[in-house]
């Protein structure tokens, strides 16, 4: 054992290779309840996925639990010795940190101080830029491993929205609290205080009274430029996160003078006052005599471009022509004004909206609407635009894991602006998504008062209701909206909602036949088209729709490769040798993509699908097992495709009624789907189709036998 806490316990330890390494254990019963122990649990996880591709953070290369005995650990790299380094001697090992580092040595020139704070700011940025905070940064908290520091500890980093305990050590606490990502670079401004003055934090902000005697007095100096604002006392003038504070070392590595730069600001700032107050003394009577009409100022170019964009971000139906035009107009804006914070809080929203819309999911578009985000946020903290774009960007592409902070994001948005429409539609979207209608329906009943936004309230409000009641619920608000401003959205579900539960695709036919072509031929209109039309077994003109996308991937809604449903078309004609070709053709975009993302289980499933369409059952078995593993939990839904090509009926069957029956369980869904087809002469594959028409979760002939009240309405 080389180190005791309260909660755990340290261990030197040897793998069977011979490295050494630190095992942390920390025991449940230390705990007095178990939400913290759960807590901590939590943000363990979290850090791991981020702790070895980035050399900034400890790595930890294992993480257990033991429920039985009431205790988790994690395997971590070990700190270096404080006499030997790396040559790691268990009978006198200890471990070296800054506390042990600063006490053999005092002070530490402020030339080695800047690439510790550098390298320390780096992986807490990490932290906060995934919404993380450590919550106790100290000397003996951060480890030199291989010569480099690395944040210790790492068991109380939580979500800034979990970390509501106070935890940290007297004198690293600023004076509004631990849990904020600015309370950390607090802690870390007195770190760098401690190590570069050599004196106690408690004695912030003196500087050493022999300092015009030292060599480094100067470095000392501009040093004290960056602990200045990381340890201001008021929250609003340090440095918002690690980032931000990083900018600044960076700035002094390559050694350029704060001092200067700051000097010559507050001079510029002087000057701007000077020269409005000239202007303003000299220029009021000049005004009042000429009666200016008005002292409006127009917008900067830059500004009118992100108008621009938002006018085809506000469009009711927002689709990949009005993203690609708004992407294009905040590109122009930021290049024209790069510090412009609402230009690039306006083009991280076309960001997550690519995303989220699915027309774009690559990593890549997803690190530009948090970037841009950030940059926005960075530039001004107190602009709505950029509060907003982050909100979004949290609502959109990192629930659950940050919902509750896109939750206190858009509260206080709307605190200052009730009425704000983007916040609302986002408020209502997450509290949904979290299981809270009242609070979703409270947002989206002020969002129907405004008329540009009534048709997209409404049909949110349906879904809050998704249980296809015919006359009131998520019918009725379905077809409000649709009659305020038909779009592809209400359109598709509307759709949905004749194929999928209710069965009438003689209704559906109607609608698709009267939906404008625009709506119609979009990508994600097509794949719910196609749907409808290889239910009503009418598969040459299922093709003519997805014969009109000029692309071998759908681009929003139903992601996949095309050549799937055209091979699915193909067959139910008879053609199998086109559906052969389609199939085998899209497996290449396929492995493309998986070549991007290989962990992606959307694109496993697909592949594994055309797999077992084009007979190649092991391999399609194959991986799907690997995904499995990879995952700890089986695609029952892609297996139950494999064992129905492969002929494998009671097997089938078994997975159906076991693991599907909630999830492709509507009756509309069983009577239609030609995929159904080599079971229908099944027993219990009629049994489950006469259960399902009898359950009024299943369908809605079940509901009105269940309650003929529902009839006449209610």
């Amino acid at each position: 054992m080389i180190g005791k806490g309260s909660y755990g316990d340290v261990w030197l330890a040897r793998s069977l290779t011979g490295v050494y390494r630190a095992i942390k254990v920390i025991f449940r019963d230390r705990f007095s309840d178990s939400a913290p122990f759960e807590r901590e649990f939590n943000g363990l996880k979290r850090f791991t996925a981020m702790s070895l591709p980035e050399s900034g953070h400890l790595a930890l290369l294992h993480v257990g639990q033991n429920e039985a005995d009431g205790y988790f650990y994690y395997v971590m790299e070990l700190a270096d010795d404080v006499e030997t380094g790396r040559d790691v001697r268990p009978e006198t090992y200890q471990p070296l940190t800054l506390r042990e580092l600063s006490g053999r040595r005092k002070r530490l020139p402020a030339g080695e101080c800047v690439p510790i704070a550098v390298e320390l700011t780096r992986a807490l940025a990490g932290l906060h830029l995934r919404g993380l905070v450590h919550r106790d940064i100290k000397p003996s908290n951060i480890i030199i491993v291989g010569g480099l520091p690395k944040l210790a500890d790492i068991g109380l980093v939580a979500s800034a929205t979990d970390a509501r305990t106070f935890v940290g050590t007297e004198g690293y606490v600023p004076p509004e609290g631990p849990g904020r990502p600015s309370a950390d670079v607090f802690a870390l401004g007195k770190v760098i205080y401690e190590l570069s003055t050599g004196l106690a934090r408690e004695d912030f902000p003196r500087l050493p009274e022999a300092l015009r005697e030292l060599p480094d007095r100067k470095a000392i100096v501009e040093l004290n430029e960056v602990v200045l604002v990381a340890c201001d006392p008021v929250e609003n003038r340090r440095y918002p996160d690690a980032s931000a504070m990083m900018e600044d070392l960076l700035e002094l590595q390559a050694g350029h003078s704060l001092r200067h730069k700051r000097s010559r600001a507050r001079f510029a700032r002087y000057a701007a006052a000077l020269a409005v107050a000239v202007v303003l003394a000299g220029g009021i009577s000049w005004w009042r005599r000429h009666a200016a009409p008005s002292a409006s100022v127009a917008p900067s170019e830059a500004n009118q471009l992100v108008a621009k964009a938002w006018e085809q971000m506000n469009k009711t139906e927002v689709g990949l022509e009005e993203l690609e035009i708004a992407d294009g107009l905040c590109k122009r804006a930021c290049d024209l004004e790069p510090l412009n914070a609402g230009g690039w809080a306006a083009w991280s929203q076309v960001n997550s909206l690519y995303c989220s819309r699915r027309f774009d999911t690559s990593q890549a578009r997803r690190e530009a609407a948090r970037s841009d985000a950030e940059r926005a946020l960075k530039i001004d903290p107190d602009s709505t635009e950029a509060r907003l774009a982050q909100a979004c960007y949290l609502a959109r592409l990192e629930l659950p894991t940050f919902a509750p902070e896109a939750i206190r994001m858009l509260t206080q948005l709307l605190l200052e602006n009730p009425g704000e429409p983007r916040a609302l539609i986002q408020f209502a979207g997450v509290q949904e998504y979290l299981g809270h209608p009242d609070q979703a329906r409270v947002a989206l009943n002020r969002l129907v008062q405004n008329p540009k936004y009534a048709a997209r309230a409404w049909l949110m409000l349906a879904y809050l209701d998704a249980d296809y009641d015919d006359d009131t619920g998520y019918a009725a608000a379905l077809d409000r909206s649709i009659a305020i401003e038909p779009y592809e959205q209400n359109l598709s579900a509307k759709l949905d909602v004749l194929v999928t539960w209710q069965g009438d695709l003689d209704s559906a036919d109607k609608l698709v036949r009267g939906i404008p072509a625009s709506i119609a031929q979009s990508d994600a209109m097509v794949a719910k088209i196609f749907r409808l039309y290889y239910f009503r077994r009418e598969p040459e003109r299922a093709l003519d729709y997805l014969f009109g996308i000029p692309r071998d991937w759908f681009r929003g809604g139903d992601d996949g490769p095309i050549g799937y449903f055209k091979g699915q078309a193909y067959e139910l004609e008879g053609r199998k040798d086109l559906a052969r070709i389609e199939w085998e053709a899209a497996l290449k975009p396929v492995e493309d993509r998986l070549a991007l993302d290989p962990t992606s289980r959307h694109l496993m499933a697909v592949k594994a699908r055309l797999l077992a369409f084009l007979g190649e059952y092991a391999e399609a078995e194959k991986v799907l097992k690997i995904d499995a593993e990879a995952r700890e939990d089986v695609d029952w839904a892609s297996m139950f495709i494999l064992k129905v090509a492969e002929g494998q009926l009671d097997a089938a069957m078994d997975i159906y009624q076991q693991k599907l029956t909630g999830v492709f369980g509507n009756a509309a869904w069983l009577r239609f789907d030609p995929e159904y087809d080599p079971l229908r002469g099944n027993p219990r594959f009629k049994a489950e189709l006469a259960k399902a028409e009898a359950d009024p979760k299943r369908s809605p002939i079940g509901r009105l036998q269940k309650s003929p009240a529902l009839t006449t309405g209610r």
